[in-house]
């Protein structure tokens, strides 16, 4: 996938973290110049709901 080409639609949490191998690079190209299209935002909202589910407890060490 590159930063040009248009996001599926995210389905679920199961979903998004199944396809983060796919987004990350994507997202990190966000971070390296700063454009965003729609589906760069919804990424964003999926990794702000996923990270929003992670507690002490899961990364205890």
């Amino acid at each position: 996938m590159t930063i040009k080409e248009p996001v599926l639609p995210i389905k679920d949490v199961v979903d998004f973290y199944a396809r983060w191998p796919e987004l990350r690079p994507r997202i990190v190209a966000i971070a390296e110049n700063g454009s965003m299209t729609d589906g760069d935002v919804d990424i964003l909202n999926w990794l702000v709901a996923v990270v929003d589910m992670v507690g002490p407890t899961d990364i205890a060490s």
